[in-house]
């Protein structure tokens, strides 16, 4: 596995701190045609759209190019660019898990909704990769990276959550609604 390239890819895409290391603003912009102020709206909510992506590319099931990925999702209404949200299914809903997002991209993916299921699950892998879906702070829907590495389950976050942080610091059965992770 490729951690160290995985966090650089989500450290550079942070969706609040629009510094000289950060790429998303205009990847952003460049997709959609926005400006400075319509490109941070549509990043305040990108953080399933551009995790699917981090997490397709780190594994090699779709190009390093995340630009031409948001102009896809956007010219073919998978995704709403005002607002980044996806309107193709990728994730639990009345508990059934649908995946058509992934499929749009020949991508096969998996999901778990259970808190206990999924620590049971991953400590059963050695290594994996994959996309954990919290109630935030503010009590709305996040997607962060979420990783197993040397034994330990970490998570890497475009948001403020940190890069690298041990999952226990933030994830528990209160906040997680389910986890997904794409595969070939």
């Amino acid at each position: 596995m490729l951690i160290a390239e995985l966090n650089k890819s989500i450290e550079i895409r942070n969706q609040f701190v629009f510094n000289a290391k950060n790429v998303l603003l205009n990847e952003v912009k460049t997709a959609y045609g926005y400006n400075d102020t319509q490109a941070k709206k549509s990043i305040s909510s990108i953080c399933k759209e551009l995790t699917f992506a981090i997490e397709a590319i780190n594994k090699n099931l779709m190009p390093n190019d995340v630009i031409s990925f948001l102009k896809k999702c956007s010219t073919n209404g998978w995704v709403n660019p005002e607002n980044s949200y996806l309107n193709e299914t990728l994730g639990f809903y009345d508990g059934i898990f649908k995946k058509s997002f992934a499929e749009k991209f020949n991508i096969n993916a998996m999901g778990i909704n259970s808190f206990n299921e999924f620590i049971a699950w991953a400590n059963e892998q050695t290594e994996f990769i994959g996309t954990l879906r919290i109630i935030s702070n503010s009590g709305g829907r996040h997607s962060l990276i979420c990783y197993k590495y040397n034994g330990k389950l970490y998570i890497s976050d475009t948001s403020n959550r940190g890069i690298g942080v041990l999952l226990s610091k933030y994830i528990t059965s209160k906040n997680f609604v389910y986890f997904t992770m794409l595969f070939v």
